[in-house]
């Protein structure tokens, strides 16, 4: 799995930039959220479960360059918000 997260994020980053709002709050970027929707996807997991599992899982968290656990709300915001997106 980590092969896969690590392939996602360095996808994800020249894809989105690291905010989408100059305003929007420091806490993580885009290609961080983004990857861990695609782990969860791959792995068929909840918002929460995706959470508790990168809780407990360094290596995941430092691929992602993650310095904290975003909350499984955090997830759902910006996967809903990246789907409803205009193209």
């Amino acid at each position: 799995m980590l092969p896969i997260a690590q392939r996602a994020y360095e996808a994800a980053q020249q894809v989105f930039d690291d905010y989408s709002h100059v305003c929007s709050l420091k806490k993580y970027i885009q290609p961080q959220l983004t990857a861990l929707l695609i782990v969860r996807q791959r792995m068929n997991w909840t918002y929460r479960r995706t959470v508790a599992h990168l809780a407990e899982w360094s290596e995941l968290r430092a691929v992602l360059e993650l310095e904290t656990v975003p909350d499984h709300s955090t997830l759902a915001v910006f996967h809903h918000r990246k789907l409803n997106e205009k193209k």
